[in-house]
Formats: C-alpha cells, sequence, structure tokens
C-alpha cells in the first residue's frame, strides 16, 4: 500500500485561523447602529397590533422609515423586535427571556394589555420565520412573511448555504427548546396557522417557501421582480401597504 500523505500541522493551524478570522469579520460586519431590540407604540383606538421582527439587515430589507412610511402603520399599535445574536430568536432576547418560547410569553401579554382584535405578525426573511415561528406558538392572528427561511437543521444547510457562519453559531448554542424546521413543528403543533407569504424569483427562497404546501390556511405569493428583497419590490410597486392591511 502507498505511504500515507504527511498532514502538515501548520497549514491546518493556519487554514483554522484564517477561518475563524473571516468569520468573526463577517460576524463584526453585522454591527452597524444599533437599534432597540424591542421598540413599543400603542396607539388609543387601535384595533390591530402589529408584531414586526427585524431580520439580518433591518426590518424590511428598506430603510426602517421609508418602511413606517409607506406601510400605513404610522398609527396601528405595534411591536418591533430585533434580535442581537442574529439567531432567528431561538437565543431569546435580552429582558425577556433566553428563548422563543419566553418571547411567547412576552408578547401573549403585550396583546392581551393592548386591547387589540387582531394581530398580524410580520417579518422579512429571519424575521420571517420568526413571524411565522410566532404565529404558530401563539395559535392567533396571521403572520405576512416576506422570503420567510423555514428551516435551520444542518443536515439541510446544502439546500441554503448563505449564512454559514450564522448557523455554526446557532448551533454550537443549540438547546432541546429551540425549533429549527417549521414544517414538522406547525404540522404537529399548529397546522391552522394562517399566513401570507411573498417570495420572488430567488431559488433558496422559493425552496423555503415549498416547505409551506399544504397547509390549508397558508397562502404562497409569487412577486415578480426583486430577487430577495420582495419588501422593497412591494414598496416600489406601491403595493406594500395594501399586503399589510390584509
Amino acid at each position: 500500500m502507498p505511504d500515507r500523505p504527511m498532514i502538515d500541522l501548520e497549514q491546518v493551524r493556519q487554514a483554522r485561523a484564517l477561518r475563524a478570522s473571516r468569520k468573526q469579520r463577517w460576524l463584526d460586519s453585522l454591527s452597524g447602529p444599533e437599534e432597540p431590540v424591542l421598540q413599543e407604540q400603542f396607539w388609543q383606538g387601535s384595533e390591530r397590533l402589529y408584531i414586526l421582527f427585524s431580520g439580518l439587515y433591518g426590518l424590511m430589507s428598506i430603510p426602517t422609515e421609508v418602511f413606517f412610511r409607506n406601510s400605513g402603520l404610522i398609527d396601528q399599535s405595534r411591536l418591533v423586535l430585533r434580535d442581537p445574536h442574529h439567531a432567528w430568536y431561538q437565543r431569546g432576547l435580552p429582558g425577556i427571556g433566553d428563548d422563543v418560547h419566553a418571547i411567547a410569553r412576552y408578547l401573549q401579554q403585550r396583546i392581551e394589555q393592548s386591547g387589540a382584535r387582531e394581530v398580524r405578525f410580520v417579518g422579512n426573511c429571519k424575521g420571517g420565520f420568526a413571524a411565522l415561528l410566532f404565529c404558530a406558538l401563539l395559535r392567533q392572528g396571521k403572520a405576512i412573511a416576506f422570503v420567510p427561511q423555514t428551516f435551520l437543521s444542518p443536515e439541510r444547510q446544502d439546500e441554503d448555504p448563505r449564512q454559514p457562519y450564522l448557523v455554526e453559531e446557532l448551533y454550537r448554542h443549540r438547546t432541546d427548546r429551540h425549533i429549527y424546521d417549521l414544517r414538522p413543528w406547525m404540522l404537529q403543533h399548529a397546522p391552522d396557522t394562517e399566513a401570507e407569504v411573498y417570495v420572488g424569483d430567488n431559488p433558496y427562497d422559493l425552496n423555503h417557501a415549498q416547505e409551506l404546501d399544504g397547509f390549508r390556511r397558508i397562502r404562497v405569493h409569487q412577486v415578480g421582480g426583486g430577487g430577495h428583497r420582495v419588501a422593497a419590490q412591494l414598496n416600489k410597486q406601491g403595493r406594500l401597504s395594501q399586503v399589510l392591511a390584509a
């Protein structure tokens, strides 16, 4: 048998150090101007409460002030949540709790205190994942999700390899209370979740949307153009306020 090749341990060490350096630079690039983890605004007489989940690069892939100006939500009660861990809200939020179940309990309290008759869970990308998840966890209202991710489990990362460092960080903090794949969890616990889901022509986004096939109260809408920036495309078309009013 031929001799096994020698492993250069120094090259291995350098390769690991380079990867760690690239990972840290990428994670550091996510920390722009820090918005609060939680923003609340309640309006007397508002019959609808919007719970909005920020994604990786802000609220809806468009500047927050533009979103609120064009969304028709200026005079609606709202909660805006931002995940500082970039962990799909699985690690909880500072001051609220350390997992999605703690966030759900907090949201239930605020919904009851708001006096709202209707609730909408809204998010983009990671925030879209959260909108679907918390709508299902609380079993009320409707989710409006733009290009949501729907699965995060490690064995499926080849189907969406866009954010390997964040997924790696997520699994480094893994617990049994995390919920990574929406379809099997929702089929078992919340099959009647209601949602309007908007996707463009990005193949990864379409793959995630296919996971929602078969849910009788979830409707998937394909928006022409815009790629992954579907919310921005709807805003450009002047349709964003109509979508959020559903």
